[in-house]
């Protein structure tokens, strides 16, 4: 099965990471069905971006969202945020709300995240829950990328040749 996926994969065009994905319908109808699947009536939206693209594209998503028509109702508000953001709301607060770890609760020390996704990797530092903007950096690689690069390697290794691996090599590598 292996060797299916990475024939598959090579077939297919691979594009370094971008943001001309926001432009798309796709994209559009994907975040509507997402808003719909979870009733959302009247949503506001927070919605996050690859930090590489939120300068340049934090403004057109946003106005762009204001103008979905919506069968849920009318879309309040809608932010676009570094995408690190939504970990360190993940991380810090419960389903409801409420601050997590107390000591994050009006805290002045510096939070590092760091977001490894598929096409991107973004590093953001928070103080006073706020992002520093001058702290913020992103790579257009991810770990797809990552993925790829190693699964070429060990194809075109004879060493690690699928015919001359056994479980027992396997637990060295």
């Amino acid at each position: 099965m292996g060797d299916d996926v990475r024939a598959a994969k090579a077939s297919q065009k691979t594009e370094s990471p971008d943001s001309s994905y926001i432009r798309t319908d796709k994209y559009r109808i994907m975040a509507l069905y997402a808003m719909k699947k979870l009733g959302a009536m009247n949503p506001r939206i927070i919605t996050g971006l690859p930090v590489k693209f939120i300068q340049h594209d934090k403004q057109f998503l946003e106005e762009q969202i204001k103008k979905w028509d919506y069968p849920g109702g009318e879309i309040q508000s809608v932010s676009v945020v570094p995408q690190p953001i939504g970990t360190i709301v993940d991380v810090a607060y419960d389903g409801r709300g409420r601050v997590l770890y107390p000591e994050l609760e009006g805290a002045t020390k510096s939070i590092a995240v760091v977001d490894i996704g598929g096409g991107t990797i973004d590093m953001i530092e928070i103080v006073n829950m706020k992002p520093v903007p001058d702290r913020i950096f992103g790579l257009t690689e991810g770990l797809s990328r990552a993925h790829s690069m190693l699964g070429n390697d060990l194809t075109n290794s004879k060493k690690y040749a699928v015919g001359n691996l056994s479980p027992t090599r396997l637990g060295k590598l």
